[in-house]
């Protein structure tokens, strides 16, 4: 059943078509009967109570269980579960999250937080990220803090110490980096590679894939994958590994892709 009606006499021109005012017609959250909301169009969606209020427009979009606010516009997108306030959002998807004066365009937001005049274009924000008066741009931040920051394609090449602690939060020590992998155990000390049946891994020993591929933008392609302990699901076996800075390939949604690696050992939890 909806809970809104559209007031075809009151109404605004965009330059794609009439956005009309919503009037609530029941009583829900903070909304009563009769309250004048802001401007949709007539092929958008309002589901389980959405709401646009005053001086707000959504335009070919769906708003389900959320609130979009405070002169907000949602052209061409999906906000799920959300809140956008004092923003703008255009073909994108939010979902289980906050944008708060903020732009998000053609981009993926989900289960974070994008605020304080910050940017995300043509990238994903997910798994419990903030983007804090920082522009992400072509890129993904996966469980981490990105704080009045840059995090682009251009960091990952000319930075990428700089662009791993802003999208993974790992920082190296004494130029390395120590973190986990997930494996197959065959024996104490010697695992199998996931991917590769032929590719073993053992403990105090260098494991180097030769024929890895040098593209800072491929993810899961030729090189050795590591990350932080909780990213793995898979394999019986998270063993420690480190590796040096300048065996770093690329970072890429929430990993490293390296030339080569040095098996630390089993982590027993």
């Amino acid at each position: 059943m909806k809970y809104y009606k559209l007031d075809l006499k009151d109404f605004i021109e965009e330059s794609n078509g009439k956005l009309y005012r919503i009037i609530a017609t029941q009583d829900f959250k903070d909304v009563k009967k009769g309250d004048k909301g802001g401007y949709i169009d007539d092929s958008s969606q309002l589901i389980n109570f959405g709401w646009v209020y005053d001086n707000s427009t959504v335009n070919n979009s769906r708003v389900n269980n959320s609130r979009v606010d405070n002169n907000s516009t949602v052209d061409n997108s999906t906000v799920d579960n959300s809140t956008v306030n004092n923003s703008t959002v255009n073909n994108s998807t939010v979902n289980n999250s906050t944008v708060d004066n903020s732009r998000v365009d053609n981009s993926t937001v989900d289960n974070s937080r994008v605020d304080n005049n910050s940017r995300v274009d043509n990238s994903r924000v997910d798994n419990n990220s903030t983007v804090n008066n920082s522009t992400v741009n072509n890129s993904t931040v996966n469980n981490s803090t990105v704080n009045n920051s840059t995090v682009d394609i251009e960091l990952l090449k000319n930075n990428i110490v700089k662009y791993i602690a802003l999208t993974c939060g790992f920082y190296p020590i004494n130029n390395k980096y120590v973190l986990y992998k997930r494996v197959n155990k065959v024996k104490e000390g010697e695992y199998l590679s996931l991917q590769d049946s032929n590719f073993k891994y053992f403990d105090n020993q260098i494991a180097e894939e030769l024929n890895y591929d040098s593209y800072i933008l491929s993810s899961c392609s030729k090189g050795l994958h590591i990350s932080g302990m909780y990213y793995w699901n898979e394999g019986d076996t998270l063993i420690q590994v480190e590796c040096n800075v300048e065996d770093v390939i690329t970072c890429r949604e929430g990993k490293l892709r390296v030339k080569k690696l040095r098996v630390i050992g089993e982590v027993k939890l």
